[in-house]
């Protein structure tokens, strides 16, 4: 049977701004559902209910419980990866270990040394509950996603660090509880927020909305670290990429072969990212120390093949957009545009995400794999089509441009074997019409993601590698401050100028897909 975390969604991605209010939002009170919206005021809405935890015994330190429950609300129409391109919950609620776990305390071991102390994952399981709340929220249509901390590495000041890792209880309110404890696929509770007007939208009277009796269930125990990676090198035989420090993709990316009787052809067509699970061995043990207290230990990939549908059946369905041919695999390779000027930030307005294609090995390789395909490795391939989504997360009805650089090969290959059912599935996805157009790709620096079904994530470049403005760079490079500053984790893919300016001159970018 498939584990249910194989389907368990999916990204925890959490913005600094929500992450810094944890301590507050802690010790809130009950909300009131006639609350501001925002600058111009106005009714507002609240949803709560009951969080149920169901996992081994927390673990302790220094006479306390460590970790915290950690819940997020999406708006439905904006979930984050790999369902959507969202970024950030419109909600988040928080509850102390030491608040959920106050009914066994009298079962937990305490000693003052600093140590931390786990019980094991097969010793005895608890269930603990405790009242939750988000407010105030808009009109709308929401899920709830969330993890519990449970060995305390979750820390609100590092980006790096606010996602869940290895022995995390993850859940949410989850409508099939049943049917995910038996080994299926979770089905998140759809919470309408606010009644339904005329057009069918959801509004907000003068009174305010609220849902209450909103279970959330943290049931599943996180098998692996976050895909940590750095990346050892670029094969390109068309750009002259001969440097991972140093990638650029022409805007107009032509694809010179596209036919899968020629496996070893496409796959040199297209730019390739040679990445290891870990960082370079002399990193390791400044990463696995202070600030970043990265699992450098023994870090691999887990990878398996994509249920691409969300039916819990890995077939012939679950494969790659391009052609039926090639199965889709995870973790999933996502580059997601940067700001302008910035080496972190990324770009929100609109959302531009390069979805790359998963290899194991190659590409030949990776189209004779079967259903129950899963192995933990040590590296991985990255292929980068010539494609990006843009999608305005601030219109939440827009719809999303699939852009496309090119339509054919050189030999006049069609490089997507059914564009109407790509469009279909992506807007059953995102919950929004598409739009699939041709032209140059958006130029500009771009962040290189690997996504885990359970939510998962690492990303390139991050902090560890990425001086903040606060912070000094040594002369040699190799700090930030007084902190060690990890280079492997500075690289950043850029999307460049055309191999043919008159191409891109017929074929511009859409303004949808530029800031």
């Amino acid at each position: 049977m498939t584990s249910p975390l194989v389907h368990f969604l999916r990204s925890y991605c959490v913005n600094i701004a929500w992450l810094s209010c944890l301590l507050s939002i802690a010790g809130c009170g009950e909300p009131d559902t006639f609350v501001p919206e925002g600058p111009q005021g106005g009714p507002a809405g609240a949803i709560a209910g009951q969080l149920v935890y169901s996992g081994p015994l927390p673990c302790t330190r220094d006479g306390r419980i460590v970790g915290s429950a950690v819940m997020m609300v999406f708006d439905r129409r904006s979930l984050p990866p790999p369902d959507g391109v969202g970024r950030t919950p419109v909600g988040l609620s928080v509850i102390t270990g030491e608040e959920l776990f106050s009914p066994v305390y009298h079962q937990l071991s305490f000693e003052p040394d600093g140590k931390l102390r786990c019980p094991p994952p097969d010793g005895p399981q608890v269930t603990v509950s405790a009242a939750w709340h988000v407010a105030p929220l808009s009109a709308g249509e929401y899920h709830v996603r969330g993890f519990y901390d449970h060995d305390g590495d979750y820390n609100p000041a590092l980006i790096i660090a606010q996602l869940p890792t290895r022995g995390d209880i993850a859940g949410g309110a989850i409508r099939n509880l049943a049917g995910v404890m038996a080994g299926g696929p979770v089905e998140y509770a759809v919470i309408g927020l606010g009644d339904l007007d005329h057009n069918g939208l959801r509004v907000i009277g003068e009174a305010g909305a609220r849902v209450d009796g909103v279970t959330v269930n943290l049931v599943l125990a996180l098998p692996h670290e976050r895909p940590l990676f750095r990346f050892r090198g670029v094969l390109d035989s068309q750009f002259a990429n001969d440097r991972v420090e140093r990638v650029v993709v022409p805007s107009d990316y032509p694809i010179a072969t596209f036919d899968l009787a020629d496996p070893a052809g496409t796959e040199e067509s297209f730019v390739r990212l040679q990445l290891d699970a870990n960082l370079k061995s002399e990193e390791q043990a400044l990463a696995a120390a202070s600030p970043f207290f990265l699992a450098v230990e023994d870090a691999q990939f887990a990878m398996s093949r994509e249920d691409v549908d969300r039916n819990g059946v890995i077939d012939g369905l679950d494969h790659i957009p391009e052609t039926s041919l090639v199965p889709a695999l995870t973790p999933l390779g996502l580059l997601s545009k940067l700001q302008d000027g910035s080496s972190l930030r990324p770009q929100v307005a609109p959302v531009v995400v390069m979805p790359a294609m998963t290899l194991h090995e190659g590409l030949a390789t990776t189209a004779q794999l079967t259903a129950d395909f899963g192995e933990i490795t040590g590296e991985l391939m990255l292929a980068l089509r010539p494609a990006v989504l843009c999608i305005d997360e601030s219109r939440p009805n827009a719809e999303l441009t699939l852009l496309l650089a090119r339509e054919r090969d050189d030999a006049g290959r069609a490089l997507i074997e059914d564009p109407e059912a790509v469009q279909q599935g992506l807007s059953a996805r995102f919950g929004r019409p598409v739009r699939m157009v041709y032209g140059c790709l958006p130029q500009g620096r771009y962040a290189t993601n690997l996504v885990y079904p359970s939510g998962q994530a690492w990303t390139v470049p991050n902090e560890a590698g990425i001086c903040a403005a606060t912070e000094t760079e040594s002369q040699d490079g190799r700090l930030c401050g007084t902190r060690a500053k990890l280079e492997s984790q500075s690289v950043v893919i850029e999307i460049g100028a055309p191999t043919d300016p008159v191409y891109c001159e017929a074929h511009p970018t859409p303004s949808t897909c530029l800031p």
